[in-house]
């Protein structure tokens, strides 16, 4: 992984993290190597293992239990560890066995040849763990080669869409392709991406919200996969429609819209770009609010 594509994965939030001893194992010697101390996070679909010993400032918090660390003393440490000295492991497609005398799991990544044993602190800690690798290791490693493309369907600021077919359901989906070069060209452009895969993940569940069905990426481009929507934008159904809504369908619409903005406040995001561009129409007539490319959480 390049340091830009690091740099992605590191903004986006922890889904779990803690201290852990870890250790390689080798093909070599079954006793593998030595256990060391590492703090171990999950972020998006990857772990990541920070070793204690890559900063003094690391180091001294390895004593200190996981819950009693303050976030953002923590965060201001790991940004200290050199990025070359972290260990990243990519969990979809990848096999977990849990080792219960260690209170430890065995990993192996769909990515590489390398398996770590990662054990934790008691069995209760350590069957969490197992529970979220487990769930990522049942998908599938998502690339191109997933997909038959159909045909553009769309140019935004941040890249192009596609219609596009997925190989195993026959779903069809829109693609969004999203050139890194333009994601890399300031802190603002890379957080506009982290922060629209956060919205949809985070909202997908409702129903008037586009729901997102993979994100990945190769070495030139981020990929979201999400819904298509047959019916078009809102902008262009009206234009083309020719003729006002009637009022019990504009209400109909307006209190979608409402819905799936309360569900969004809910979630501590403020959406910024409502416009009838971004209100998308499925193939039962219902909206779904789409492009959070400039959403922003509370608290940033």
């Amino acid at each position: 992984m390049s340091v830009e594509d690091l740099g992605l994965l590191l903004r986006l939030p922890r889904r779990l993290s803690g201290w852990a001893q870890v250790r390689r194992l080798s093909w070599v010697r079954i006793s593998g190597y030595l256990l060391r101390k590492y703090w171990v996070e999950i972020r998006g679909s990857a772990l990541i293992l920070y070793p204690s010993w890559a900063t003094a400032a690391l180091s001294r918090l390895s004593s200190i239990p996981s819950l009693s660390i303050e976030t953002g003393a923590l965060d201001a440490v790991l940004h200290t560890v050199p990025r070359q000295s972290l260990v990243l492991i990519e969990l979809r497609g990848g096999k977990v066995d849990v080792r219960a005398r260690t209170w430890g799991l065995k990993l192996a990544s769909a990515t590489d040849t390398v398996s770590y044993e990662v054990r934790f602190q008691n069995e209760e800690v350590m069957q969490a763990w197992a529970q979220l690798i487990r769930d990522f290791s049942a998908q599938p490693k998502v690339g191109l080669s997933f997909f038959d493309v159909v045909k553009p369907i769309g140019r935004g600021a941040s890249g192009r869409v596609y219609l596009v077919r997925d190989k195993k359901t026959d779903e069809p989906l829109a693609l969004k392709v999203i050139p890194k070069s333009s994601v890399y060209l300031s802190d603002e452009a890379l957080r506009h991406a982290v922060d629209e895969r956060l919205v949809m993940e985070m909202a997908a569940s409702h129903p008037f919200v586009l729901g997102l069905r993979y994100a990945f990426q190769s070495s030139s481009c981020l990929f979201f996969a999400m819904e298509f929507c047959p019916g078009g934008d809102l902008f262009e159904y009206l234009r083309t429609r020719g003729k006002p809504l009637h009022e019990r369908q504009a209400r109909r619409l307006l209190a979608e819209v409402i819905l799936a903005m309360r569900h969004i406040h809910g979630l501590g995001v403020i959406y910024r770009d409502l416009k009838l561009e971004n209100v998308l129409i499925d193939a039962s007539g219902h909206i779904r609010l789409a492009d959070f490319g400039l959403s922003k959480f509370l608290g940033e």
